[in-house]
């Protein structure tokens, strides 16, 4: 708004009497100032989360899903719903074929054998996670992180392998419920992406 800084803005906002219709709407901070005294100051005037620049767009998408409370059901009616920002973030490549073909010395018989093998072991394992996350069952959500991160790794899909190892770091901090709850909805949704995308991979390898 002309003439009134971010913290302003978030003031006015959230004033009672000021004209605004929602004084309860989430806002988040995005700065490049990423001292504590700033976060401290953005809290202060009531906003609600603090993200800092360079923009990433995972931490984007945790920010978002921890403000607007959104519970995790299923990643397909998540998809199905979710606002177009969060749908972004899900929009690119996952699985890198060619990581894994030049690990496997580009082996097709053995790159099949590994790829039909994961579209057969996963699924089980992502519902008992998905299940878990609905239970707040930290326990099942470490164990299944940590037994999958290193997967995730070798089949060339890092960025889910990165977010299976700050899961399994976050479920060991019982009081992070919401981040928590985030991060299964953005690991589970990256994972039905990945899915799609090796199955396709799979069928112009078995072509």
């Amino acid at each position: 708004m002309p003439g009134l800084d971010g913290y302003e803005v978030t003031q006015l906002i959230r004033d009672p009497s000021s004209t605004i219709q929602d004084h309860s709407v989430p806002i988040i901070a995005l700065t490049a100032d990423a001292f504590p005294e700033t976060r401290q100051r953005a809290l202060a005037a009531g906003m609600d989360d603090f993200i800092t620049k360079p923009l990433e767009q995972d931490a984007l998408f945790q920010a978002i899903c921890r403000n607007l409370k959104t519970t995790f059901t299923e990643p397909d009616l998540f998809l199905d719903n979710a606002p177009p920002e969060l749908l972004q973030v899900a929009s690119h490549q996952l699985f890198q074929i060619d990581y894994l073909a030049s690990t496997v010395e580009n082996n097709q018989a053995l790159l099949i054998q590994l790829l039909s093998m994961f579209l057969t072991t996963t699924p089980i394992e992502f519902d008992k996670l998905r299940q878990a996350a609905k239970e707040s069952d930290l326990v099942s959500i470490t164990a299944i992180s940590h037994k999958f991160k290193g997967t995730f790794g070798i089949l060339g899909m890092q960025s889910i392998a990165n977010d299976l190892a700050e899961l399994q770091k976050l479920a060991n901090v019982s009081c992070k419920e919401l981040e928590i709850e985030a991060l299964v909805m953005l690991v589970c949704t990256k994972y039905e992406k990945a899915k799609t995308e090796v199955s396709k991979e799979l069928i112009r390898l078995q072509s």
